[in-house]
């Protein structure tokens, strides 16, 4: 008996992207092992994004474009709408795109053995970062051993390395259709699926090998915390006090403000960061991290 071939739904996010897209396009095009139906939201462009778009669209057959005239402003928000619109009825598992990475042609069948051997849902996978102007690849580890509480306070890695299986994925569709006005003001779509996954007890595996490459350039709206310009944004994010407020948000759209742990950090005051300053080794993977994190929580209760 031949092997089922697994039915992938790709969702991309575009925005100006009229450098990148063609190439990550042909890229997902080109997954071996694999049926993948492309699913693109433009965020409204001033190049030739959309052109480019309906171009690849008139080539390939298995490429479908959202029609409508937003303006997301964020792309956290046009995955919640692709999450949203999309039919994943006739497909096994979803996965995410962003408009300018290099997917390795192996990415979505690794992800969907790893799933199957696994029995569970939820993957996600280590990358290489790549600066746009150099040739030089970077290691991004994400891989380390997942805490009691990191999700929380982080995502898997990046979301375009997600692939989720279609029971998961519906779960996830109907919670962002039933309180859409609510989870559209979150600006992490990826944390915020990880952290649904883990609240729902269900195994998240993150994979040691790079299936893809993160391609690092001005117009990251994020971008990999791998050189000192990303370190600083993310410090500067956390002493704001930015990602504690994003976590509280994510505790309140998942329902999880009597939990116990959840219920003693989500006032945010002197009190709530001493609580996450005794958990800090709880509430990151990586030990740097986890330094930080502390660091941050203890200065917290000072000016708190």
């Amino acid at each position: 008996m031949s092997e089922k071939v697994p039915k992938i739904a790709v969702l991309l996010a575009a925005y100006n992207g009229e450098k990148f897209i063609q190439r990550q396009i042909i890229t997902i095009l080109e997954q071996k092992n694999v049926h993948v139906t492309i699913f693109i939201s433009i965020d409204k462009s001033s190049d030739n994004t959309e052109a480019i778009v309906d171009g690849l669209i008139n080539k390939y057959n298995n490429i479908v474009k959202l029609d409508h005239n937003y303006s997301f402003g964020k792309a956290s928000l046009n995955f919640f709408y692709l999450i949203k619109k999309v039919n994943f009825k006739n497909f096994d598992y979803i996965s995410f795109s962003d408009q300018d990475d290099l997917w390795f042609d192996f990415k979505l069948k690794r992800a969907t053995l790893i799933l199957e051997e696994m029995k569970t849902e939820a993957y996600s996978s280590n990358v290489l970062s790549k600066q746009i102007d150099k040739d030089r690849t970077q290691l991004i580890k994400k891989n380390y051993p997942q805490t009691k509480y990191d999700y929380l306070f982080e995502s898997a890695g990046p979301g375009c390395t997600y692939v989720i299986g279609i029971e998961l994925a519906n779960k996830i569709k109907y919670l962002i259709e039933k309180e859409w006005n609510e989870i559209k003001a979150l600006n992490h779509w990826d944390w915020f699926i990880y952290a649904f996954v883990r609240s729902h007890n269900n195994k998240w595996i993150i994979d040691d090998k790079c299936t893809m490459i993160y391609v690092q350039h001005e117009n990251n709206e994020m971008g990999a915390n791998n050189n000192i310009k990303a370190i600083v944004k993310r410090a500067k994010m956390l002493f704001s006090s930015y990602w504690f407020n994003q976590s509280v948000q994510i505790v309140h759209r998942l329902k999880l403000t009597n939990d116990p742990f959840c219920k003693n950090f989500i006032n945010l005051d002197k009190s709530s960061f001493f609580h996450l300053a005794k958990n800090a080794i709880s509430c990151r993977r990586k030990l740097f991290d986890k330094i930080i994190f502390l660091n941050v929580c203890l200065l917290m209760t000072l000016i708190s």
